[in-house]
């Protein structure tokens, strides 16, 4: 098949359960080696098995912080993707693949970043909710609460192409390129989480814990993979991992250790 063409295969969704932060970033990585494989795009929409603390691929955390979360129950998992911290818990996570020479990626990640934007406005207003997306600079004060300069956590920031809700930024995420595959992670809150990730690390600022909706999750993953379709020019198969598949995440899981693997004891 040659690349470039109009011919691709229909994208793949994989409408998933929840799993423990290790599996999770192996499948996702798992999926960035099959969008290469297969030419066409990946996207899986899932949640994490117990509150789960993820840290972009470049992040440091003082050994002290960890050790906090770690007393609260909270494991840590370093993402393939860049970004900031992150407390996975009130979430739909999605996680998107596409092979490096897929036509959505033909005028650059800014444009495709805007489209995955349009995605989540989209699937917002398909439920009635009032979302947004940020246009204007590469990086905007939210305007329910300032920035934190300097502040390690995902949801005290909000980028050019992000969406908010309510005046609230609604979903965290992050990119990276990897050989010759894109992926991008994205946290979308469903409402208030159980703990605080920043009065778990001690630190300034508000967080997912306080946010003022509740949101379905079985209607974002009905209206999400629609919206894909209109904005993404999409056609999809929904399939599930296969036996076969979960094999190979479990030995990603082992073999790729080093790239979640925190370097903090």
């Amino acid at each position: 098949m040659n690349a470039g063409s109009s011919d691709r295969p229909a994208g793949r969704l994989i409408q998933d359960g929840a799993h423990s932060g290790r599996f999770n970033m192996a499948a996702d990585l798992y999926l960035a080696a099959e969008a290469e494989r297969t030419g066409s795009l990946h996207l899986r929409l899932y949640t994490w098995d117990q509150p789960t603390l993820s840290l972009g691929y470049h992040q440091r955390l003082s050994p002290e912080r960890l050790e906090a979360c770690r007393r609260q129950g909270v494991p840590a998992v370093r993402r393939p993707t860049g970004g900031r911290a992150v407390l996975h818990d009130n979430e739909l996570t999605y996680a998107l693949a596409l092979p490096m020479d897929h036509p959505l990626l033909a005028q650059g990640r800014d444009a495709l970043l805007r489209k995955i934007g349009a995605v989540f406005v989209a699937a917002a207003q398909s439920l009635d909710l009032p979302a947004e997306m940020v246009r204007a600079g590469s990086r905007e004060e939210d305007s329910a609460k300032p920035l934190i300069k300097g502040s390690p956590l995902c949801f005290d920031s909000l980028s050019r192409w992000e969406v908010r809700l309510d005046g609230r930024k609604w979903i965290g995420s992050a990119q990276r390129v990897l050989t010759r595959s894109f992926l991008q992670h994205g946290s979308i809150l469903l409402g208030p989480g159980r703990l605080s990730l920043a009065a778990l690390l001690s630190l300034p600022g508000e967080d997912p814990a306080t946010v003022p909706f509740n949101l379905d999750a079985s209607a974002l993953r009905r209206h999400l993979p629609e919206a894909c379709r209109l904005h993404l020019a999409c056609k999809w198969h929904e399939a599930a991992f296969t036996h076969q598949e979960l094999e190979q995440i479990r030995r990603f899981m082992e073999e790729e250790e080093s790239a979640w693997q925190l370097d903090n004891p």
